[in-house]
């Protein structure tokens, strides 16, 4: 049966442990080992301040809501894929499988970064109306009549416009 001295020293060992950064998991383990401790304690009438158990119960719950609010969350840790790179490789007119790709991961990780981002490949077109776009493209056709598919949306592009 332990003591008082026992949960004492455990829990010097345990503020050193955190001084070396152990895992948030281990610290929480060893803290619910020590409050099932203080708790048999209390059981057995040994002297033990209430406001001791309080603290380790107020230092566990602490400990936890800290971790749920930094997403710690289960599985494997997610991709460190910046959500403006993305967008800046999908302005350039590149595919989401081809950014997948270029980042080593799979076209769905790409396409649901984009969505928790709400990031949507029709959100990057201009928006015009049918005069607007009308207008330029004939002004692009006056200046050159031989101009394609290719070379229209590249002379619309080097003026900022992205269409379909």
């Amino acid at each position: 049966m332990a003591d008082i001295s026992h949960v004492v020293r455990e829990l010097r060992n345990l503020a050193n442990e955190v001084d070396n950064n152990v895992s948030t998991d281990y610290v929480l383990f060893r803290l619910d080992v020590l409050i099932d401790v203080i708790e048999q304690l209390f059981a057995d009438n040994a002297e033990v301040q209430p406001e001791v158990f309080g603290s380790l119960l107020n230092i566990s719950q602490h400990i936890r809501n800290q971790c749920e609010s930094d997403g710690a969350t289960v599985g494997r840790p997610s991709y460190l894929l910046p959500i403006s790179t993305i967008e800046t490789y999908l302005s350039m007119g590149q595919t989401a499988g081809n950014i997948a790709n270029l980042f080593g991961v799979s076209e769905r990780t790409i396409r649901s970064r984009m969505a928790q981002h709400g990031l949507r490949v029709s959100d990057l077109f201009s928006t015009l109306e049918d005069a607007e776009l009308d207008a330029l493209v004939e002004d692009v056709l006056k200046r050159h009549p031989n101009a394609g598919y290719k070379m229209m949306i590249g002379h619309l592009g080097s003026q900022g416009i992205r269409v379909q």
